[in-house]
């Protein structure tokens, strides 16, 4: 599904402070970071489903910009659906994402941003994380997907 409603989070430095905003990403150099990429357009069941599956692996589904560029409707409508979610737009400028949900695993090092691998459309967590881990080259990445694997199949 297309993204209509989400424009950029200007990256101001007060808007990077909101809540909305913390960055997941302050790990250890080189890091495996893996996204999960959401837009508004999809339905609360699909969030939902989304954010429970991320839940498991202590990630945060992502969102691109606020309902409507407002954050007090994107508040209000996240709480209603009972879903916790970020918003930052640099993992879908990184990816040049355009569809969602994707699924993106991404390497950081010294601020260095690489895309490794990228799953896109309505799968489940377990299904895009074993694609990444059979189809990656990078046998760090191979042992964090695995891990994230285990745990993904132990927890449901």
């Amino acid at each position: 599904s297309m993204m209509p409603h989400e424009r950029d989070v200007h990256e101001r430095t007060d808007a990077l402070e909101h809540p909305f905003l913390q960055d997941q990403n302050l790990l250890s150099s080189p890091a495996y970071v893996l996204h999960i990429l959401v837009s508004f357009s999809m339905s609360p069941e699909a969030l939902r489903s989304l954010a429970e599956q991320s839940a498991r692996l202590a990630r945060t589904i992502e969102f691109r910009g606020f309902y409507h560029n407002d954050i007090q409707q994107t508040q209000r409508l996240l709480g209603q659906w009972h879903i916790a979610a970020l918003i930052d737009p640099r993992p879908f400028r990184w990816g040049h994402v355009s569809q969602v949900p994707c699924f993106m695993l991404v390497r950081m090092d010294d601020g260095h941003v690489q895309v490794l691998s990228q799953v896109k459309g309505l799968v489940n967590l377990d299904t895009a994380l074993d694609f990444m881990q059979r189809n990656t080259r990078d046998p760090w990445a191979q042992k964090d997907l695995i891990e994230l694997l285990q745990k993904v199949r132990h927890e449901s």
